[in-house]
């Protein structure tokens, strides 16, 4: 098994395009989002959120490993 770097591919993706509710971005509970579908030897999607938190920000990050995105569907790509 190879644990090198491995080349990525980022396709970034409206937040919308994954099920996101788009009134909620800009709100205190969601200030940010990015979201992608990353391709390559581990496949993944992935969302980044930013919220408002009492004396800063939270930065979240969520990752569905082995899933794609196909005919605007999250599908799963590894059994």
């Amino acid at each position: 098994m190879h644990m090198g770097p491995e080349p990525l591919l980022f396709c970034f993706k409206k937040p919308s395009n994954l099920g996101y509710d788009m009134c909620k971005i800009g709100t205190k509970g969601g200030a940010s989002m990015v979201c992608a579908v990353v391709a390559g030897k581990a496949p993944a999607v992935m969302t980044h959120k930013c919220r408002e938190v009492d004396g800063g920000i939270m930065f979240e990050s969520r990752f569905w490993m082995g899933y794609g995105f196909k005919d605007r569907q999250i599908i799963k790509l590894i059994p």
